[in-house]
């Protein structure tokens, strides 16, 4: 579906302008943890408005954008999450199961939760999609626990002193 102005995602429509807000916030987030012209940002996730944000902060900041094909498990997603060198890792929280153990340490994680047509198409329930377990590893991860939520398509990434990008206090896991 085509609307000017507008990205369309199934049922979800995002204004280009609010995107583009999304992405000056991610940017700096990713900023602040010293992420800039020629570091890597990997990304484990379906095609989704924060993925659009994340390209967008990545070419704002001057930084590689990886896209680690979310079907790939074990080593092939382990070795290109290590030979990018990524300093950052955006993962949809369904999926953070699956990469997690293979997360460098050094790694600042973002997750952001897998909307509701994603879960609904490929059969996961809302706990997995909402609820992420923190990495294993020795790595920082920021999850966004904003009350009430964010609105559907609205960045959930994290500044580094524990506020989400909406600017309310969130808990850290």
């Amino acid at each position: 579906m085509f609307a000017p102005g507008k990205v369309v995602s199934l049922d979800r429509t995002v204004d280009k302008r609010d995107l583009d807000a999304g992405a000056l916030r991610a940017a700096s987030a990713l900023d602040s943890l010293g992420i800039g012209e020629g570091t890597a940002i990997a990304a484990f996730m379906r095609n989704d408005f924060p993925l659009f944000e994340a390209q967008g902060a990545a070419t704002l900041l001057g930084a590689y954008f990886v896209t680690i094909n979310w079907h790939l498990r074990g080593a092939e997603a382990e070795y290109i999450l290590t030979d990018s060198e990524a300093k950052a890792l955006i993962v949809h929280a369904d999926l953070l199961g699956e990469i997690r153990d293979l997360i460098p340490t050094g790694i600042s994680v973002f997750v952001v939760p897998t909307p509701d047509e994603i879960a609904a198409a490929y059969g996961i329930d809302a706990r997995t999609r909402s609820e992420a377990l923190p990495p294993r590893r020795r790595s920082d991860c920021h999850v966004c626990h904003c009350s009430p939520p964010h609105a559907e398509g609205v960045s959930t990434l994290l500044h580094p002193d524990g506020r989400c990008c909406r600017g309310a206090s969130v808990g850290l896991p």
